[in-house]
């Protein structure tokens, strides 16, 4: 799934705060609520290979958003949707023997 929905290849979750996912999910969910015309395309962020604590924020660019949301849509935000429903039933099942 995540060979479909990301045409340049997946970035990884690490960059998906308000990135392509979860914007394609709210598409699916509450496209009201969603103002693609605002999409900020600032990333993707640029982290250390380490923590530091406390956290500085360096790296995340001034909107927060860690990766593009372009190309997401409600079509991508359905097959995110439906591959984690379905991977969710799948370890339910395994875990409580359904």
């Amino acid at each position: 799934m995540l060979d479909e929905v990301f045409e340049n290849g997946f970035p990884g979750f690490a960059l998906e705060h308000a990135a392509l996912i979860e914007t394609s999910m709210m598409l699916a969910l509450r496209p009201q609520l969603v103002a693609m015309d605002k999409l900020p395309d600032d990333g993707p962020a640029e982290f250390t290979v380490h923590d530091c604590y406390p956290q500085t924020g360096r790296g995340v660019p001034p909107s927060g958003v860690l990766a593009s949301a372009a190309g997401a849509s409600a079509e991508h935000g359905e097959k995110i949707i439906a591959a984690v429903c379905d991977g969710m039933a799948v370890a339910l099942r395994e875990e409580f023997s359904l």
